[in-house]
Formats: C-alpha cells, structure tokens, sequence
C-alpha cells in the first residue's frame, strides 16, 4: 500500500470532496462532521465518475396512520452521493448503494482507507 497526502483537515469544506488523481485512477475525499470517508471516483454500476455528483442528505418519510407518506424531509445526518450520471445514491459513510439495480444485486462503491495525522488527512492505495 503507497500513502498519499490529500490536504490539510483545515483546508476541506464539510461533504465537498477532494479529488485526488493516483495514476489512472481519481479518489475523492469527503469531511462531515470531522470524520474523513474516501472512495474511489468510479461507480460500480457503469463506470460513471460518481463522486463528481451533488451529496444531499437522505430522503426520509413520516407515515400516518394509514399508511400514506405525511411528511418528507432531508436528513441534516445522513448523506448520499448521488452518481450523475444515473442518480444512483450511495450512503457517504458506508459507499453502500441505497437502492438497487434488480433485485439480487447491490452496489458498493470502493472504500480507500484515510488517516489523519500531525493535521494532514492521507489516503492508502493499493
């Protein structure tokens, strides 16, 4: 595994990634709430640069009684990288899609592992 140094923490903005090119190959990195996520730039679906999408937080839903959707709101915890060029939604935590494709298939992008140290975030590539 190579180490490679990204940034200074001080010099991300929350959920706006940081695309680092490593050969042939993009890793974007992304900062909430001071924790540090990294995937690599590349969706599992059709090879789309998914990490170049928006991030918004996720679509939540309050049913009534009767089962009908009473109240939508955005999540200001949980948020997805939306691919651009389908809208597939991958959680920002876990690289975990959140829907499907068809039934028996679910997508992950590819999780790069991040360290922090002396105040500058690094990525392992492999």
């Amino acid at each position: 595994m190579a180490t490679y140094k990204v940034a200074r923490i001080e010099e991300f903005e929350e959920l706006k990634p940081k695309l680092v090119k490593i050969g042939p190959k993009e890793v974007a990195v992304y900062m909430h709430k001071n924790c540090f996520f990294a995937y690599l730039n590349e969706c599992p679906h059709q090879g789309g640069p998914a990490c170049e999408g928006a991030v918004w937080g996720d679509l939540l839903c309050e049913l009534a009684s009767n089962k009908t959707i009473a109240k939508k709101y955005t999540s200001t915890d949980t948020y997805n990288i939306i691919c651009p060029w389908h809208g597939l939604e991958f959680d920002l935590q876990t690289g975990i899609a959140r829907g499907t494709i068809c039934s028996d298939m679910k997508l992950t992008l590819r999780k790069i592992n991040v360290s922090v140290e002396a105040g500058e975030v690094n990525i392992e590539v492999g």
